[in-house]
């Protein structure tokens, strides 16, 4: 049953990502572990984000330039080992507090530094690779 409810909100969270643009990481990491446990929430949330972010980035345009999204990527990948540490030898309860945080942070990131009708920012190597470490 608890299989079922997560389909349900991840169908719900990436027709948010497909139809606004954001919301994907937002709806799904918390009700994900609390649905599912935590290491098994947190593993589908991220695959089911990395499957959804190249079938959105293949399918609409325009789009980030790939140099551009690399650095996310390739820190993305650096950062799987870590993660997968953490969700083996972390505590449940810890693990779905700092989900909670970072999902506020991305949450308050999105709200402060959104660029939606604004022009590009220039790029800064150092957050990308952080964001792409972090997630």
């Amino acid at each position: 049953m608890e299989h079922l409810a997560f389909a349900v909100v991840a169908f719900v969270a990436a027709s948010a990502q497909a139809l606004l643009g954001v919301g994907f990481g937002i709806i799904i990491a918390p009700l994900g572990v609390l649905l599912l446990a935590p290491s098994v929430g947190i593993a589908a949330t991220l695959v089911l984000g990395s499957l959804l972010g190249l079938i959105l980035y293949v399918e609409y345009r325009p789009r980030s330039p790939l140099p551009e999204v690399a650095p996310l990527a390739l820190a993305g990948l650096f950062g799987v080992p870590i993660g997968l540490v953490l969700l083996t030898q972390a505590d449940a309860d810890l693990l779905k507090l700092c989900v909670g945080v970072m999902v506020l942070v991305s949450a308050l990131a999105t709200l402060v530094h959104g660029n939606v009708g604004r022009p590009r920012r220039p790029r800064v190597m150092r957050l990308a690779l952080l964001a792409g470490l972090a997630s």
